[in-house]
């Protein structure tokens, strides 16, 4: 799995792992100030792409179950005692290969998108979860959250391994 952290323009920080059962984000932070925790225009991004090890060459589509092709448990965790402002934040499971000619589809999983327990104040602008094979977004037990403008798409291409 290949995790792009942007943390300002000018720091890119890359974390290539093989971790089927990982959070990939947990978020901690609080904040008492409205909104003063936060992350905006981000992306976390699992597999796709150069180095991720899930492309097609490993995860093709006939492919279906790979063990290897699991690229994590959760990609963002919000804790219960987080609270958080997401603005323009993409969870993209890939479900094509960027470095192919024509993008080909790919068969890479991850159980769970977004996952808040947090009891708030979490607000989700303009956020997207996308191709998780379990759920996209997951509110459990969290209160105080304000989501506007959510995007989510099905796997729709990679069919359900287990």
């Amino acid at each position: 799995m290949f995790l792009t952290l942007i943390v300002s323009d000018s720091a890119l920080t890359r974390y290539q792992l093989a971790a089927a059962g990982a959070i990939i984000l947990e978020w901690n932070v609080h904040s008492e100030t409205k909104g003063g925790a936060g992350m905006w225009d981000s992306y976390v991004r699992l597999g796709g792409t150069a180095g991720s090890e899930l492309q097609l060459s490993q995860c093709p589509t006939t492919d279906i179950g790979n063990r290897q092709c699991f690229a994590a448990f959760l990609a963002v965790y919000l804790t219960r005692h987080s609270s958080a402002y997401f603005e323009g934040t993409w969870i993209w499971l890939a479900d094509h290969d960027f470095e192919t000619l024509y993008a080909n589809r790919t068969s890479i999983y991850s159980g769970r998108g977004l996952l808040s327990e947090s009891h708030g104040p979490v607000w989700l602008i303009g956020t997207g979860s996308e191709h998780h094979v379990i759920v996209n977004y997951n509110l459990a037990g969290a209160a105080n959250h304000y989501i506007g403008l959510p995007q989510t798409e099905s796997p729709y291409y990679q069919p359900n391994p287990l």
